[in-house]
């Protein structure tokens, strides 16, 4: 008989991993074994999640045993080792994380993830009408979603990022791919937005105040250079996750691992550009806030927005999808991803 896993199941082996890396090596000095075993459930779990059909609670408890396993079997390791990224600030490793990021995309698949933008709301029967509006990305990367917002109709259509690698390449895609005259590109925090008031008519922010210092002010700034009848597209990771819980073990297990290190373990193993940024994005970025649709809505009606929509579906590797599709998985999604259309009236 097919054994049923619980969360609680799947918690307690995730545990396990932790405490085998651990104890094989607690001075954090293998970076290959900690490498693999957290690529490897990071893929595993990336991959069960894209199916077409419930989460696969057997065999990803078969990974996480084979994981422990790996680990336990592994040379103890005692020497300490220093990270060589300590003496960076939050900030700049931020901006270089992400910015390397983007560099692996050729320009057929940053095209791809552009097209993302578009579908995710037509999956919610939502519909945006961006012609002829001003609109700015915050946190753009390398202007996936800039472009797509050009391709709407948008009259300006701006790209904000930390991060100088980010921009430069953005820069430079816009200009091979014929959008140089349709899209800007500044870099800066989005803690402090060097915009006046009110200034765009659509305001996206996806996937990126969850990584700042101060979310709350990240989304205060989003919300004043809003225009008082635009709108505003967020979305934040949503709390309760197993996902979670599986990251928080592995971001622990790979704290004292270069990023550089890492990179290259990813390109030796020629990993799709995908892989490489969710994995470096969820186990390397300093921040990560997680937050309930209760939570948020109270930030949103503090900064002045009075309401909103929900994008309640999206791609397979969604939460938000599996949520609506597999009842089965609902223990395992929380309050999956958070996707709002915000207005102030």
């Amino acid at each position: 008989m097919k054994q049923i896993y619980t969360r609680s199941d799947l918690n307690r082996a995730i545990d396990a991993v932790g405490a085998a890396i651990q104890n094989a090596d607690p001075a954090g000095h293998s970076y290959g074994m900690r490498t693999l075993v957290t690529y490897g459930l990071y893929k595993q779990f990336d991959d069960l999640r894209g199916q077409d059909r419930p989460f696969d609670r057997q065999e990803f408890h078969r990974a996480l045993q084979l994981a422990a396993d790996l680990a336990a079997s592994h040379p103890k390791v005692d020497h300490a080792t220093a990270r060589s990224e300590a003496g960076e600030t939050i900030e700049s490793f931020t901006a270089e994380l992400y910015g390397r990021c983007w560099t692996y995309y050729s320009d057929s698949e940053f095209m791809n993830m552009a097209k993302l933008f578009e579908r995710r709301f037509a999956k919610s029967n939502i519909e945006i009408d961006l012609k002829n509006k001003r609109c700015i990305d915050l946190g753009c990367g390398s202007g996936r979603y800039v472009i797509a917002m050009a391709d709407l109709g948008a009259a300006e259509s701006h790209g904000f990022d930390l991060s100088e690698l980010a921009i430069k390449d953005a820069k430079a895609r816009a200009d091979r791919l014929g959008y140089s005259n349709r899209c800007q590109f500044q870099q800066g925090t989005m803690l402090d937005l060097p915009y006046e008031s009110e200034t765009f008519d659509f305001v996206c922010c996806n996937g990126v105040m969850h990584h700042t210092t101060d979310p709350k002010r990240a989304l205060a700034e989003m919300a004043r250079i809003t225009k008082r009848d635009g709108e505003a597209y967020i979305m934040l990771y949503g709390s309760g996750e197993l996902w979670w819980d599986l990251t928080d073990m592995l971001r622990a297990a790979m704290k004292l691992v270069p990023r550089g290190y890492a990179f290259a373990a990813l390109d030796l193993l020629r990993t799709p550009p995908g892989k490489i940024f969710n994995y470096m994005d969820h186990i390397f970025v300093p921040c990560r806030e997680t937050i309930s649709h209760a939570e948020f809505q109270n930030r949103l009606r503090s900064v002045g927005f009075k309401h909103w929509r929900i994008m309640d579906r999206g791609e397979m590797i969604d939460s938000a999808e599996r949520k609506a599709r597999f009842p089965e998985d609902h223990d395992l999604v929380g309050e999956a991803d958070l996707r709002y259309i915000c207005r102030f009236d």
